[in-house]
């Protein structure tokens, strides 16, 4: 039986192991060992073990399945110091003559490889992580836990976006807004007037999230590529249709002056085509340059970059523009997908967060961002974020308007806690509204309940560095850890109890491990165990929401 193996080649790249140039402190991009062609068993090496488990998948006896294989997610593959191609999810290394089939003649190659004491070594092209100059939160402010992650984006003080507006030779906008029309979208005052509020433009939607603690700026250009649209098409990380709209601006622009912090990388890059280019290749997505050039000069390198296809309407519609790509400077600044990508075994839909207290702009992109977003963000002042430890008495405790300069947030830890950079497992709450930011809620979604009320969400924040670059353990995708979305989650909503369902606490609630999903996970990363918290939301007074907290041990 054969087993059809990831194509080999996909597009070639321009360099060559060897000769690859080393690069600076700051660019973050190079090749690494992952292992060795043959390596079925994981362990970086190639052994009779091996040499069992194909001979067991060609006589029937036990299929090889992706665990044979190493994870990709799509980077460039060079083996052996040939020349790199870019992989699918997965590269298969029992294809061992990379014909695409899994079968006999790969068995030969692998018996002769490991008679013969050689190995054919794999090595992948993958971002790593870079220490990052310190960040100093604006007075009063809370540090930011994500700045030390793979965002390229600071989340406070100076934030810089390059913004390309692009169309291609066969595919054109439906309306062709000017460089000032763009910029004025993305870079405008905040505006309440504006019929597009709260979405009237992304500079004027951070500072109200951020209570100012984030400042973007910026420029933004016309583009029109050299190629038609299909040219471009094909490849998931956009590298030629990036590298020709780089280079052609590389000797028009100081790229320094859309570094922010200071670490030679430019915060991040919006690139915009046409809605009419489809969702299939174009649907908005943000991530990190996954080329080979990765240098723009002698000094700045390339951070996230954002690709999609969501435009300016008209001259007085840009909501859908607006809204779109501030889901995506989420991910620039480190945060990930709160919606499920929904793979094979998940007993999931694609909607993290459910019901009136289920919306957050990583999860929908048309609200506000949550506590736990503007908590690793560091949008809130110091004072305004309550830890209570497994130690802590019994008290009455304040919540007001998350959508307000005030909103604040109560944390609730259990033994094993990180109050410096919440990389644990805890829950947090915040007072939600309609106001601000949330204004439009009840009309763009208009078939889910909305309201005010308290929230509370169930968060796994520990980070992986397996790869060289910190990243969210439990964030959607990650399978091997989240259980298919089963287990342990980057985020989860306390009293998720379905997508029609009016589930904020209200007045009266009481809040304890009978209410679904307030528990902390077991060793199996189900929620499980017993919090031993007991808390009874009151009235709303002047604004404020207070909340009995205690401990059934006290």
């Amino acid at each position: 039986m054969k087993l059809k193996a990831i194509p080999a080649i996909a597009a070639a790249v321009s360099v060559l192991l060897a000769m690859l140039p080393a690069q600076t402190a700051h660019a973050g991009w190079d090749w690494y060992n992952i292992g060795c062609m043959g390596d079925l068993n994981g362990d970086g090496k190639l052994t009779g073990e091996d040499l069992d488990i194909l001979s067991d998948h060609l006589l029937g006896r036990k299929q090889l399945t992706d665990s044979n294989s190493y994870r990709t997610d799509g980077s460039y593959i060079g083996i052996n110091g040939a020349d790199g191609f870019q992989s699918g999810d997965y590269f298969v290394t029992a294809d061992m003559n990379r014909d695409g089939v899994i079968d006999t003649f790969d068995l030969v190659i692998m018996r002769r490889e490991i008679a013969d004491n050689v190995t054919e070594t794999v090595w992948k092209w993958q971002q790593t992580y870079t220490d990052k100059p310190p960040l100093e939160p604006p007075a009063e402010t809370a540090r930011a836990p994500i700045y030390d992650l793979y965002g390229s984006m600071p989340p406070q003080n100076d934030a810089k976006l390059l913004v390309f507006y692009v169309d291609f030779p066969d595919c054109r906008y439906s309306f062709s807004p000017s460089e000032e029309q763009i910029e004025k979208a993305v870079f405008g005052k905040g505006d309440p007037a504006d019929e597009n509020y709260p979405f009237e433009s992304i500079r004027g939607f951070l500072k109200r999230s951020s209570k100012g603690a984030m400042k973007l700026s910026g420029r933004a250009y016309r583009y029109t590529t050299q190629h038609e649209k299909s040219y471009y098409e094909g490849d998931r990380w956009h590298i030629e249709f990036i590298d020709e709209i780089i280079s052609s601006f590389r000797n028009r622009m100081d790229f320094s002056g859309y570094d922010g912090n200071g670490d030679d990388v430019v915060d991040s890059i919006l690139i915009s085509v046409p809605e009419a280019a489809g969702a299939e290749n174009w649907w908005p997505a943000a991530g990190e340059y996954g080329g080979a050039k990765t240098m723009i000069d002698d000094r700045m390198s390339l951070g996230h970059i954002i690709v999609g296809n969501a435009e300016i309407s008209s001259e007085t519609d840009h909501y859908n523009f607006v809204s779109s790509y501030i889901h995506e400077l989420g991910h620039c600044m480190g945060l990930p997908d709160y919606y499920l990508y929904v793979s094979e075994g998940s007993e999931e839909d694609f909607e993290g967060l459910h019901g009136s207290a289920g919306f957050e702009m990583m999860d929908d992109a048309n609200c506000d961002f949550g506590a736990l977003s503007k908590l690793m963000l560091g949008w809130y002042k110091e004072y305004q974020i309550c830890n209570i430890y497994p130690y802590d008495e019994p008290h009455t405790y304040g919540l007001t308007d998350a959508q307000t300069e005030t909103g604040n947030c109560i944390i609730l830890f259990n033994d094993n806690y990180d109050d410096e950079n919440y990389r644990c497992e805890f829950f947090i709450m915040e007072l939600v509204g309609l106001s601000s930011n949330n204004k439009n809620l009840p009309k763009d979604a208009w078939w889910r309940s909305t309201g005010r009320g308290v929230r509370i969400f169930h968060v796994s924040a520990e980070v992986d560095d397996s790869t060289g670059v910190y990243t969210w353990r439990y964030s959607s995708g990650n399978d091997e850890y989240t259980d298919n979305d089963r287990g342990r989650r980057f985020i989860r909503l306390v009293n998720d109890t379905g997508e029609d369902s009016d589930n904020l606490f209200r007045s009266g609630a009481v809040i304890d491990s009978s209410v679904p999903g307030f528990r902390w996970y077991d060793e199996y990363g189900r929620e499980t165990v017993d919090t031993g918290i007991e808390i009874i939301i009151g009235d709303i007074e002047d604004g404020v929401c207070y909340l009995d907290i205690k401990r059934n041990s006290h």
